[in-house]
């Protein structure tokens, strides 16, 4: 395995001893904070539920604990940048609620070839173009499947 090469901009500098910044999260005021939104849309639009927005591993901080946090006060939506983190979040999801009706939406482009995958894990794709959705709907008839897929509109 290849090093990793250590970028700096200053070489005369030292190196620090330890990590300048880092981030840490408390999961109760995660679980606060989502509990808190949910109540104020409640009151404002009472048929309208919440998405957590998951992407990119939870913005760094891990979709393990993120998405189990927000499992755990009742969140049932879900976004990712990639298929690949929603089907994590799928197995994730699964272990406490096997039967669960969570909806997992992709964000970012699926290639149509994978439309048995989004079906296997009930993944939710968003449609980007009417090109797309074709091609889409071609490899999930030829793959005998049903993909669930979220219409972007780009404003």
């Amino acid at each position: 395995m290849k090093p990793k090469r250590i970028i700096r901009l200053h070489e005369s500098l030292p190196l620090p001893c330890c990590p300048r910044v880092w981030a840490e999260v408390s999961r109760e005021a995660l679980a606060h904070k989502w509990q808190d939104l949910c109540a104020h849309i409640r009151r404002c639009c009472p048929r309208t539920e919440a998405m957590a927005v998951v992407k990119a591993d939870a913005y760094g901080h891990g979709i393990l604990p993120v998405v189990g946090t927000l499992l755990d006060v009742g969140c049932r939506m879900f976004a990712f940048a990639c298929m690949e983190e929603a089907i994590a979040a799928r197995e994730i999801i699964r272990e406490p609620l096997p039967d669960s009706d969570c909806t997992l939406l992709v964000l970012g482009y699926t290639p149509p070839v994978d439309a048995a995958i989004l079906a296997e894990y009930a993944i939710t794709t968003a449609i980007l173009s009417e090109d797309y959705a074709q091609a889409l709907s071609d490899a999930a008839t030829r793959a005998g499947v049903t993909v669930t897929c979220h219409i972007a509109v780009d404003t």
